[in-house]
């Protein structure tokens, strides 16, 4: 456990990476379901087709 002042600089530098850590990975976790979707749709119109 890493031990700081909450009024110090260092504090507000973890905390701001680990937000944009976590904006960064919600993205690209909608990025990755949005073009799965894309392509199970692809997919199931193309069997639907044959």
């Amino acid at each position: 456990m890493v031990a700081t002042d909450s009024q110090d600089q260092a504090y507000y530098s973890i905390f701001a990476a680990g937000l944009l850590l976590f904006l960064i990975m919600a993205l690209l976790t909608v990025l990755i379901r949005t073009i799965g979707g894309r392509f199970g749709q692809r997919e199931k119109r193309h069997e639907r087709a044959s």
